[in-house]
């Protein structure tokens, strides 16, 4: 995965370096043809991750470089890539206590539970 860079040309993104990636139901359903919508091939899977914010575009006041963050993006975020560039409405901050392997897998699972609580009464 040496020199892979995604997204680069997305002006108030992020550029960050994953440390850990979830593996979740989207990547399994878009690697088994199920979700073909959602990615057209060839694409890096990844879409939930946590690791350190690398460069910072040009719009973006929120974050720094070197912040350690986590991030839930489109399906094509590219998470298992070496790096990825993603829109920072997608990233937030994680704290000193979380380590980025719990940072990672946290994405899907919110964002599931909180549909499941208040959107499927």
């Amino acid at each position: 995965m040496s020199g892979i860079k995604i997204g680069l040309g997305v002006p108030d993104g992020n550029h960050l370096e994953p440390w850990a990636t979830g593996v979740n139901n989207i990547d399994l359903m878009i690697r088994r043809g199920e979700l073909a919508q959602a990615a057209s091939l060839p694409f890096i899977p990844g879409a939930e991750g946590a690791g350190f914010v690398e460069t910072v575009g040009a719009g973006v006041s929120e974050f720094e470089v070197g912040q350690r963050v986590m991030w839930f993006g489109p399906f094509t975020a590219g998470g298992y890539g070496q790096f990825v560039c993603i829109d920072a409405r997608y990233v937030a901050p994680i704290g000193e206590e979380i380590t980025f392997y719990a940072a990672a897998v946290t994405p899907v699972a919110y964002v599931t539970a909180h549909h499941m609580l208040f959107n499927s009464g």
